[in-house]
């Protein structure tokens, strides 16, 4: 399931103002009279592009002020004149993506920078890798692929391409030849939990559910071994595993084992609050309806717990257990049908739920729903119902929402990107 593309997340306000000019009303760092200032900083790029000292404590001046987009510009500018440094692209990548959500912004830095990589160089095959992934991470898996194919060709020997390329070709509908990958990867490196459970996630596309199982409990039994938690009390990994080895016995019908299964996930990790929302499924599906609630009111107990000890934040659902589930349509459906009052995030991902488990005429039902009386006031907010209308093929209401978010942050190459795609539908 892809609802993380939906959920909205908390955008950072960014100012916008140009890396190599002064900007608009950046007042001067207190401190040290010796300490350089942001235009002697950018007197001193002018005169060296390639001078680090000056450009990392430019970049913490200007990150210090919060002012997001100008850092990706500034980090963008140095590219530019440093097209080498790997290390500025993957810390463009991490803000655009993060702070500003503008995977875009750094779609098109990392092309710049493929660009410039010549084929014979030892960060080529880094460089197909870095822009595939972006790619697939935005659905785009088609373009994703050749990239993905050309970095394991450079690079035969890095299992991580080999999983990410297996599970791009899965997911454009090739499916044995992903598998390939996948097994490839494992030749690689058999200590791997993540690629047994791609490969396992691989085999359930091609409907070999057998496998699949088999490599969600080769994933468990090694991140049972794993000496990162050894003289650790919990294990959260094996927890994790766990979980989506009952999910498979679940449906399998195999309520005895996936007890089995929570009950080990919930000693690796006793705050596993998804283990326990799974165990009172297996519990309602035995027809112990009151024990299963019993279970469910563990995993508020232990959300609650934790938000006392956090400082509380606003959320954009109605129930914190949202963000526990957001990888199991059932769930999803079973907690957010029970909520008298929806929000419209409430209402995205039950959407999109619907439409994962074929209930499509609800998942339109409940975004029209969303956009009666709706009031959204941010670009986030406006881009996040698009994605969500255009995944339930409501493109004409998606195209009004991708416009009102790129206007709201004309900047977000993102939002810009996708507005003119689905134009073009």
């Amino acid at each position: 399931m892809k609802s993380q593309l939906f959920i909205p997340v908390l955008l950072l306000t960014a100012v916008s103002a140009s890396p190599q000019t002064q900007p608009k009303e950046s007042p001067q760092p207190r401190g040290s009279t010796n300490a350089p200032n942001e235009w002697s900083l950018r007197g001193q790029l002018i005169a060296n592009p390639h001078n680090r000292e000056a450009h990392q404590k430019l970049c913490s001046i200007i990150e210090k002020r919060r002012d997001y987009r100008a850092l990706v510009k500034e980090r963008w500018a140095w590219l530019e004149d440093n097209s080498w440094d790997s290390s500025e692209l993957i810390s463009l990548e991490t803000e655009a993506q993060i702070r500003l959500n503008d995977p875009q912004y750094a779609i098109e830095a990392t092309e710049r920078y493929l660009f410039r990589t010549k084929p014979d160089d030892s960060m080529y095959g880094w460089a197909n890798n870095f822009l595939g992934r972006q790619l697939f991470s935005r659905d785009r898996s088609t373009k994703a692929v050749p990239l993905l194919q050309t970095a394991v060709e450079a690079n035969p020997g890095f299992p991580d391409y080999w999983e990410v390329l297996g599970n791009a070709l899965v997911r454009t509908g090739q499916i044995d030849a992903g598998i390939k990958a996948l097994k490839k990867a494992i030749d690689l490196d058999s200590s791997s939990p993540s690629i047994h459970v791609s490969l396992g996630d691989a085999f359930a596309a091609k409907g070999d559910l057998e496998n699949q199982e088999a490599e969600y409990i080769a994933a468990c039994s090694l991140q049972k071994n794993n000496p990162l938690f050894s003289k650790e009390r919990t294990n959260p990994s094996l927890s994790t595993q766990l979980t989506k080895l009952a999910r498979i016995q679940i449906k399998h019908g195999r309520l005895r084992e996936a007890a089995e299964s929570l009950h080990k996930a919930i000693q690796a990790d006793p705050q596993d609050v998804y283990a326990y929302l799974l165990r009172a499924r297996v519990i309602e599906l035995e027809g112990r309806v009151s024990e299963a609630a019993i279970q469910r009111k563990k995993a508020e107990s232990i959300i609650a717990d934790e938000t006392r000890k956090e400082k509380k934040e606003s959320s954009p659902f109605s129930t914190p257990l949202i963000w526990f589930v957001v990888d199991d349509e059932d769930e999803i459906i079973r907690i957010l049908e029970t909520q008298n009052e929806r929000t419209v995030s409430d209402r995205e991902i039950l959407a999109l739920a619907y439409w994962e488990t074929g209930n499509k005429d609800e998942a339109v039902a409940e975004l029209k729903t969303a956009l009666k009386n709706l009031k959204l006031n941010t670009a986030i907010d406006n881009f996040s119902l698009a994605e969500a209308l255009r995944k339930v093929e409501l493109n004409q209401e998606a195209q009004e929402y991708y416009r009102k978010a790129y206007e709201l942050d004309p900047e977000n190459r993102t939002y810009r990107y996708e507005y003119e795609a689905i134009q073009k539908l």
